[in-house]
């Protein structure tokens, strides 16, 4: 656990992205709302699922209030530093 949290702490000092992956209920969900919270950044949780749309995480276009305007919004992969996701559907 202090290895994996050392590594994970470097990547993320180094502005990397981090993919965080191994077995269901090892602790990953605990080890990134720790760091998270030591270094003062938000973390957003999503559960992903055969359901969800991708515009949540990529981005979309909005209509504003000047006809055939559109306005870019990005999605959450854009904006956090931390996004933890779930995975739950069909294997």
């Amino acid at each position: 656990m202090e290895k994996s949290l050392r590594e994970i702490a470097l990547s993320i000092s180094l502005g990397w992205t981090t993919f965080v992956f191994s077995r269901i209920s090892n602790g990953k969900t605990l080890i990134i709302e720790y760091l998270s919270q030591q270094i003062g950044k938000r973390l957003i949780k999503i559960q992903c699922s055969d359901h969800m749309d991708s515009k949540i995480l990529l981005g979309t276009y909005q209509c504003t209030d000047k006809p055939g305007e559109f306005l870019w919004t990005p999605g959450l992969l854009v904006e956090v530093r931390f996004l933890l996701v779930f995975f739950y559907g069909k294997s």
